[in-house]
């Protein structure tokens, strides 16, 4: 367990055979404008020359801003980051892919808007019930990138109206379907930490797309989430991308939107979808009730009873009426067979 001084975060990176862009991208953060964070760095086998990279960068900068976290091959960005999770005990948290590059203010701006929201909630409960007492914070931000090439030549302006979605969609029900945050943008607390960690294995990872996905839907339950709409960040596309963003020309929708109809390929890819999403909104429940119970929580199991109620819709034989209430209920509308329609389409 490795264990970062108090006030300080931890900005976790996993690396796999990121020669390439890893050096720029640790320099990036090493120039941070805020200066209160030691980058810890996980490699996860890499074949190239990466692990001599991340070496060389340690002794350079030594265990103050830079310190190399041993552990075993991973096997998925998904595992590795939420490995290095549970190794690391600190008050913030952030993460960083190896290959973008930063904004010197990116830390900055980040911790300042997590401040201010989580001081703001802390006044708006204690206002509402001057006997409650705010003792959990699983707020969490993000922030937009721009989107470049190789060579750091900007394809788009912003990730997120890139991909045709809104960053003030941040409800739970909005995330569980259409997550549009990524994991590299993220700042949060050691309490939204501890909730996921703590809940690990009773987590059926199979059902989890990322743990970016996972960490701010389980936020967006129990807390806050908010977007900074400001790109931060240079999202870098390239050949290896594990995730990245993808994109065709209008044609190439169109053709794909027409015989997606012609063959059935839309209506499958909704089930998949839902299915998907099910699943998924399953165990966040798991995590989220455990946390109620055990009152580490400041909500109701009654608040977040929809949760279980739509990871298992399907077995309900409810009628497509009282299925579209409940969809919009609970802001769950982007689950209807005709919004997949529109997504498959523009996406």
């Amino acid at each position: 367990m490795l264990n970062i001084a108090s006030g300080k975060i931890a900005i976790l990176m996993a690396t796999y055979n990121g020669e390439k862009y890893l050096r720029q991208q640790v320099e990036s953060i090493i120039s941070q404008t805020e200066q209160e964070f030691v980058l810890v760095i996980h490699d996860d086998g890499s074949t190239d020359g990466t692990e001599a990279i991340i070496n060389e960068l340690a002794a350079t900068y030594g265990e103050g801003q830079l310190m190399v976290l041993d552990g075993p091959s991973t096997g998925s960005a998904k595992a590795n980051f939420l490995w290095m999770l549970a190794q690391v005990v600190a008050d913030y948290y952030m993460f960083a892919d190896q290959d973008d590059v930063w904004d010197e203010n990116k830390i900055e701006k980040s911790k300042l808007k997590y401040c201010d929201m989580s001081t703001k909630c802390e006044i708006s409960l204690n206002d509402k019930n001057d006997n409650h007492i705010f003792s959990h914070n699983y707020n969490c931000i993000f922030t937009d990138m721009a989107v470049v090439d190789e060579d750091l030549n900007q394809i788009y302006p912003s990730f997120i109206k890139s991909i045709d979605r809104d960053i003030n969609h941040t409800l739970p029900g909005q995330l569980i379907i259409d997550n549009m945050a990524a994991g590299c943008t993220m700042f949060f607390g050691k309490d939204l930490r501890d909730v996921i960690v703590d809940n690990m294995e009773n987590v059926d990872l199979s059902k989890v797309e990322m743990h970016d996905r996972l960490i701010i839907t389980v936020a967006a339950v129990l807390g806050k989430v908010v977007g900074i709409d400001e790109p931060l960040s240079l999202y870098r596309q390239h050949d290896n991308n594990e995730m990245g963003a993808v994109h065709e020309s209008v044609l190439d929708k169109v053709v794909r939107n027409v015989r997606g109809r012609v063959t059935g390929e839309i209506h499958k890819g909704h089930k998949e979808f839902i299915a998907q999403a099910q699943g998924f909104a399953g165990e966040i429940y798991k995590i989220c009730s455990k946390a109620i119970e055990e009152g580490r929580a400041d909500i109701s199991i009654v608040d977040i009873r929809w949760i279980q109620e739509y990871s298992q819709l399907e077995d309900r034989n409810l009628s497509a009426k009282a299925k579209e209430d409940f969809y919009r209920i609970n802001h769950l509308e982007r689950a209807t067979e005709q919004a997949t329609r529109r997504m498959y389409k523009w996406i």
